[in-house]
């Protein structure tokens, strides 16, 4: 599942330094160093109890055993060990940030004495010295945060079973502490970057888990010191949270947090109530708002978790139960590899074309992509910029970096009627774009989008006045990962990621006018490296293959 990323380590010499929590690919270098750093001295400190006790300081035993691999797969079939489970992991990927952000500058003085001493493992210094190391800025432990809190949005999960490693139905091998946990509640509280949360869901996202840090407190029987400070600061976010939801015009709460005496009881001791009645209680709250306050919005999410959207039958229409087809469009090309099709929403056309890709040409289309991956940036009004809507990394690929990508092309233009793969004389695409490859982190996203040019100054520039608007997408998803499916908000409709399939849809009407239905964003990866290519179609070069209709907005199809 993960073979190609061993690869990627090995060729990787360059990285990009900022944004490191977008770049899964970074992270890998970052976790490869830190695990040779634990494994020196590890081994040293078996004879040496100055050395275990500073291991203590940074690690916990969970910790520990999952990254040097002493516990045993058996306890956890599912889990990918090594270098790319971790990664893979957003548990994992937190407590790297924590560690080296949080954790290390507590026993660097120490750490540095060592350094001194004769006899100390060359893993040991080149970490300590380490610019990638020092690279690392709170940004990134933010950016990582944010990533569990999407994740445990948008799946629906309880911030403890998250803390005890479970995504989902995959159990995996992570634990975070109490400590990791009252990190995030702080930086949801203190530090909360209102480019994410601007409108108060934050407090009751942070409540939930400071629920979590409760119940770790009492498992892990931390000192009374602790447990105070937790009491004080559920208060005061009550406080702020209840303030911010106050009608302005008569002073009363629209929202009162209804767990203050449930909460009040835990912090007591009392664990008379169940886990069922806790996630209850605290999805009752956050779904109260959460549709009109969060930036991404309940319907998002819930397509998201392949929930059914009971308005979409209006945005869709379909005139057959048929959903699967197998189709060589009367094309001698395609009858030894037909099409296999399946159908997510008929009109508008949106289709997943299923084992397109070998796997052994996505291996190739990653070696070639890694050394040019760099942090993805929408349009704006002052041109491009870094966007919290969208922890992407990307690269592009040229035709004449892999001779496969025109086959690729070529055996699309079959299945779609459209042409794709004409050269201008300097080479650069005249029908459709270059792959853009894309790949995220655990956690994740872009946010609901058109591919599409709006408006009149994207599309009047030198290259757009000859090729034209992106009359289609073609999205190939190149791994397979838990979550991460491209939700199509006005339809209702989730594609889900499959190694080597495909999604195809038509982002205009036959009149060149935009198509708005097909809006569409990534849902968080809750586990997993995700990777994709897309393959945007442009409008111009369809002339004579779908030339504009006279009637306004009608839809074209694919069969």
């Amino acid at each position: 599942k993960f073979s190609i990323i061993v690869l990627i380590f090995v060729l990787i010499e360059q990285i990009q330094s900022s944004d490191l929590f977008s770049n899964p690919i970074a992270i890998s270098r970052i976790v490869k160093e830190e695990k040779l750093f634990f494994q020196s001295l590890y081994d040293i400190s078996q004879d040496n109890p100055i050395y275990f006790n500073l291991l203590n300081k940074y690690l916990n035993k969970n910790t520990l055993e999952s990254l040097i691999g002493t516990q045993s797969q058996e306890k956890n079939e599912d889990e990918a060990y090594g270098i790319e489970g971790l990664v893979a992991n957003p548990l994992h990927v937190f407590s790297l940030f924590y560690r080296i952000l949080i954790l290390l500058p507590i026993i660097s003085k120490e750490l540095n004495e060592i350094k001194k001493e004769p006899g100390i493992p060359q893993e040991t210094k080149d970490f300590l010295d380490s610019p990638q190391i020092k690279d690392i800025s709170q940004d990134d432990l933010v950016g990582v945060t944010f990533a569990l809190i999407r994740i445990q949005q948008a799946y629906e999960l309880d911030p403890y079973d998250m803390a005890m490693g479970r995504l989902g139905t995959r159990q995996t091998n992570a634990r975070l502490s109490a400590e990791e946990l009252y990190e995030i509640v702080k930086i949801l509280y203190y530090g909360s970057d209102r480019t994410y949360y601007s409108s108060g869901i934050e407090y009751a996202l942070a409540i939930t888990w400071l629920e979590g840090v409760i119940r770790l407190s009492f498992e892990d029987d931390l000192q009374d010191v602790f447990i105070e400070e937790i009491k004080t600061l559920l208060l005061e976010i009550q406080d702020e949270h209840d303030k911010h939801f106050q009608e302005p015009w008569t002073g009363q709460s629209l929202l009162q947090y209804p767990n203050e005496e449930f909460f009040v009881q835990r912090f007591n001791g009392n664990r008379d109530m169940t886990s069922k009645e806790m996630r209850k209680l605290e999805k009752e709250t956050v779904n109260k708002f959460s549709n009109q306050r969060s930036p991404w919005g309940r319907d998002f999410f819930s397509i998201c978790r392949g929930e059914e959207q009971k308005w979409a039958k209006r945005a869709s229409s379909s005139s057959s139960d048929q959903r699967c087809y197998v189709k060589h469009f009367s094309n001698p090309f395609l009858l030894l590899q037909p099409a296999k099709i399946e159908i997510l929403n008929e009109n508008p056309t949106l289709v997943q074309i299923h084992d397109v890709v070998p796997f052994s040409w996505i291996d190739k289309i990653k070696e070639l992509s890694i050394n040019k991956i760099v942090r993805a940036q929408v349009a704006a009004d002052e041109g491009n910029k870094k966007s919290y809507d969208r922890t992407q990394s990307n690269a592009w690929l040229q035709n004449s970096e892999y001779p496969n990508l025109p086959k690729i092309s070529k055996y699309f233009e079959k299945v779609t009627h459209l042409s794709i793969s004409k050269l201008f004389n300097d080479g650069s695409m005249v029908e459709s774009e270059t792959y853009q490859i894309g790949v995220y982190s655990p956690g994740g996203v872009y946010l609901p989008h058109m591919d599409t040019f709006n408006t009149d100054n994207e599309l009047v520039n030198y290259e757009n006045e000859f090729i034209g608007n992106r009359i289609a997408t073609l999205m190939l998803y190149l791994s397979n990962v838990d979550g991460g499916g491209t939700a199509f908000t006005e339809l209702g409709k989730v594609a889900y990621p499959k190694m080597g399939s495909s999604v195809f849809w038509f982002n205009l009407f036959s009149d060149g006018e935009i198509d708005t239905h097909l809006t569409h964003g990534a849902c968080p990866t809750m586990y997993g490296i995700k990777w994709v290519s897309n393959k945007w179609i442009r409008s111009y070069g369809q002339i004579f293959d779908r030339p504009c209709d006279l009637q306004k907005s009608q839809r074209m199809k694919l069969f």
